[in-house]
């Protein structure tokens, strides 16, 4: 599945990857810890569960992350199988010098498939699930919560572009992920958005 436009990019973040100290630099230190901010989605939705107000919205992000970790995971890179950036560039070099393609990998070694990205989806679930609630649920326009969609796609772009400088996903993985991500969380918002319609038009007949 490698094209010249992936690998074009790819290339870019490996050289500069590669002038920040390789695998072990400050510049993959730092991305590894963005890429971990996916958990801030886990974290908000779990939250939104405590507060009453927001508790549809906890739920809602909380369904579409399940969904997006499911579908990417589980389903489609057992179908692509495609072989992360990372491994394409230093596979034949681990093969001559004998050093464990583990050395390579920078960040947290990661064994599994690369598309699509299952951060991208993840944080594309959760920050478009934000956004959508705010727009199709939420009428009394919450500036409070207009704030934190934003910092959720700030948060989202972040962690997409770790993955990227990592050189754990190619750009199109990313692309999809998001994708997906955005799907599933307008699928999930339309679904919670009919329920409580349907719950809203249950209550004025009793």
């Amino acid at each position: 599945m490698e094209n010249s436009f992936d690998i074009g990019i790819s290339s870019f973040f490996k050289e500069l990857l590669e002038k920040c100290g390789g695998a072990t630099g400050k510049l993959a230190s730092i991305s590894t810890v963005i890429s971990g901010f996916f958990i801030f989605f886990i974290l908000l939705g779990i939250l939104f569960l405590f507060k009453k107000e927001y508790r549809i919205l906890g739920i809602t992000i909380l369904i579409s992350s399940v969904l997006a970790f499911l579908s990417n995971d589980l389903i489609l890179k057992k179908i692509f199988q495609r072989e992360r950036p990372y491994v394409y560039f230093y596979k034949e070099e681990s093969i001559k010098t004998g050093i464990d393609l583990i050395k390579y990998s920078p960040g947290f070694y990661i064994s599994s498939f690369s598309f699509p990205s299952g951060h991208s989806a993840l944080v594309s679930a959760g920050s478009f699930s934000i956004f959508f609630y705010y727009l199709f649920i939420n009428k009394k326009r919450d500036k409070t919560l207009l704030w934190v969609s934003i910092t959720s796609f700030v948060v989202a772009f972040l962690v997409v572009l770790s993955r990227l400088v990592l050189l754990h996903h190619y750009f199109t993985d990313c692309l999809v992920g998001i994708i997906l991500g955005l799907l599933l969380a307008l699928l999930t918002v339309f679904i919670i958005h009919i329920y409580l319609k349907k719950k809203q038009e249950s209550n004025s007949l009793d």
